[in-house]
């Protein structure tokens, strides 16, 4: 069984100061990927079927009671951020997917590995990050955004500014996500990709132990559908 190896993504000063008393951490981890030929539809289908069954019958509220969406909003409301119209990515798959007549909607069929961080954001409601490591340059860093950073969002042609004062979470040379809420396409993963890098954000209240299980579990879903390696 392939055991990765998980590391820490350091902080800049300026994002401690603006994160304050909250303990917040980022587990991290590289992996090269081959494929075996093995197909994830059917594995992810299961997956998400089991997510809606934990959640049937139930209510957004109750989505947002859960301890570790609560977590993560009392995060967000620490960083001036309204959770309601912009919910963490975990808690917005759940919603969006699991809940009410979001539970018929056909689940989004992107690439293997972005569709097992999914399932693995939506059964543990820990934000998950997978970007493609070739297109990350140098070291990662979680930081508070500065005058001129710019941001290629999902669905936008060109690059925005990122509001200044928000976490963001950066390589040497750019800008790979506004922290906990969404990913740029500079660093997608594509049917290209062979090296990943995984990063998962964790808010006061969300344990390293739970941490390393959310790895863990994403961890042993690729492995069904790639061979892995450091």
């Amino acid at each position: 069984m392939f055991q990765p190896e998980i590391g820490w993504v350091p902080m800049s000063e300026r994002a401690k100061a603006v994160l304050g008393r909250q303990n917040v951490r980022l587990l991290s981890t590289g992996l090269s990927i081959t494929a075996s030929g093995a197909d994830s539809v059917d594995d992810i289908a299961g997956q998400w079927q089991m997510i809606r069954h934990r959640w049937q019958g139930q209510r957004r509220d109750d989505v947002w009671a859960a301890s570790n969406a609560e977590a993560y909003a009392n995060l967000y409301r620490s960083l001036g951020i309204k959770v309601r119209e912009t919910p963490p990515s975990a808690v917005n798959l759940v919603i969006r997917f699991a809940i009410g007549n979001g539970a018929t909607k056909a689940i989004p069929n992107i690439h293997p590995v972005v569709n097992a961080g999914n399932v693995v954001q939506a059964a543990t409601l820990i934000p998950v990050a997978v970007f493609d490591a070739d297109r990350v340059q140098g070291n990662l860093l979680l930081d508070e955004a500065r005058d001129g950073d710019e941001f290629l969002g999902f669905g936008f042609n060109a690059p925005e500014s990122v509001q200044s004062g928000r976490l963001v979470l950066r390589d040497n040379l750019k800008v790979l996500s506004e922290f906990c809420y969404r990913d740029s396409q500079t660093t997608a993963v594509s049917a290209q990709t062979s090296r990943l890098q995984i990063v998962i954000p964790l808010a006061g209240g969300v344990s390293d132990k739970e941490g390393v299980q959310a790895m863990d579990s994403l961890v042993r879903l690729l492995e069904r559908w790639y061979h892995l390696s450091n």
